[in-house]
């Protein structure tokens, strides 16, 4: 019985640092692509354009994401003015890591629906990917710098505007860590993730 307990907490532990390492690779990895093809190699110039985690692993976001369930990675180095439309590339650009959140955690529970029952590790795979990928793409649209819904805001601001926020970023990083470990942000953001990913649930297992 004790033996059947320690696989089952083998099984939960190898598949939520599977499934974290992959919402972290696929979120960057889709920024930096989507930049690559808006006309800016910022990103595949300094090696992030990469399936390996290491270069996107930001250890304050990874803590905070197990601790508190929000987190991030280390943002994607992007230059806007390298884009060939710059208002459109930073948009398109700043969406696409929360784009692949959104999708990995809609098919992971549609492959779930499918699948489930059958294996353990698969099972637990497939829940972390939903439960982290729904995580991040909410947190992640925080209009909060240096979160991607800031870029997305910066994307309609006029350009002094955009500058002058960015000159500012680190002062914005103060106030979202501060959020973040005070607990003061989770209580806004986990009633929206509980929402979507209840939805998502409704869709493909009756729940």
């Amino acid at each position: 019985m004790f033996r059947n307990l320690e696989n089952l907490d083998l099984i939960d532990t190898v598949a939520m640092m599977v499934a974290l390492l992959y919402t972290i690779v696929s979120h960057e990895l889709a920024h930096g692509a989507v930049a690559y093809a808006n006309g800016d190699p910022t990103a595949k110039e300094a090696g992030r354009l990469t399936l390996n985690p290491i270069p996107h692993i930001s250890w304050t976001g990874l803590l905070s994401l197990l601790v508190f369930r929000f987190g991030w990675a280390k943002p994607v180095p992007i230059n806007p003015y390298r884009f060939k439309k710059r208002r459109l590339g930073l948009l398109t650009t700043s969406l696409a890591g929360v784009t692949i959140n959104l999708l990995s955690a809609f098919l992971s529970l549609f492959f779930l629906s499918l699948f489930y029952g059958r294996y353990a590790l698969l099972d637990a795979l497939l829940t972390y990917i939903a439960i982290y990928g729904v995580s991040f793409a909410v947190f992640n649209l925080i209009p909060i710098p240096p979160l991607d819904g800031s870029k997305v805001v910066m994307s309609f601001l006029p350009d002094e505007w955009s500058f002058w926020i960015s000159q500012r970023e680190r002062y914005f990083n103060y106030l979202l860590l501060a959020l973040v470990f005070t607990g003061a942000l989770s209580k806004f953001m986990i009633p929206i993730m509980d929402r979507i990913f209840s939805f998502m649930l409704s869709l493909f297992m009756g729940v």
